[in-house]
């Protein structure tokens, strides 16, 4: 009987063991594999920074376009520039450096930039610098030049048609958006509308 139990006691601690080095192994072949697909990311050095300030953007079917590290590299008629200069701003955030030039060219972009980086800006200066030097697709400018000419003709007051849309996915970015549109929109007296859901649209499309 004693000889039986200490024989049990062995196998359960042998199997006991195997188990253990069973799972240790199973632990350290999943270590391995993690580190192996691991990239190493080395430190910014100076050069990099360098190297980011003076990057270039490159565009479909352009050359490459630099960035335009301040204010005075931009085109931006006077007014725009005075209300940059009365928000406070003294030089253009690296995402604005680096949309301003392909916007102003005609080109599509794609931003991507954490919150509070100056993406709203980065996209509206250029299309109200546009619009207040009358740089518009040829469609748009065709247009107004005939509504001017029924207006001219007729006397009948035509109604004035957006020269821009901007899409937001929630109602609190477009109120946002809408904030800055004023803000740099008034001094070109370009107008602006905030249109979202949930309230009525009568009253909306009377704005």
């Amino acid at each position: 009987m004693g000889k039986r139990s200490n024989e049990n006691d062995v196998e359960y601690k042998a199997r006991k063991k195997a188990k253990k080095e069973k799972k240790l192994a199973k632990r350290e072949k999943k270590e391995t594999k993690r580190k192996s697909t691991t990239t190493t990311i080395s430190p910014t050095t100076a050069n990099d920074a360098n190297d980011i300030q003076t990057s270039k953007v490159s565009n479909e079917g352009a050359t490459t376009t630099p960035c335009w590290n301040s204010f005075a590299d931009a085109p931006f008629t006077k007014p725009i520039q005075q209300a940059l200069t009365d928000a406070g701003f003294t030089e253009p955030s690296p995402i604005q450096a680096r949309a301003w030039p392909v916007a102003l060219a005609g080109k599509d972009l794609v931003g991507v930039a954490k919150t509070g980086s100056g993406k709203t800006l980065g996209f509206l200066l250029p299309v109200f610098h546009r619009i207040s030097t009358k740089d518009l697709p040829d469609n748009s400018s065709t247009d107004a030049d005939a509504d001017a000419d029924v207006v001219a003709s007729t006397g009948a007051k035509k109604t004035p048609a957006p020269l821009c849309l901007v899409l937001s996915p929630t109602r609190e970015l477009a109120i946002q958006i809408h904030g800055e549109c004023v803000k740099f929109g008034t001094c070109l007296n370009i107008r602006s509308e905030c249109l979202y859901g949930g309230t009525d649209v009568r009253t909306q499309l009377q704005k």
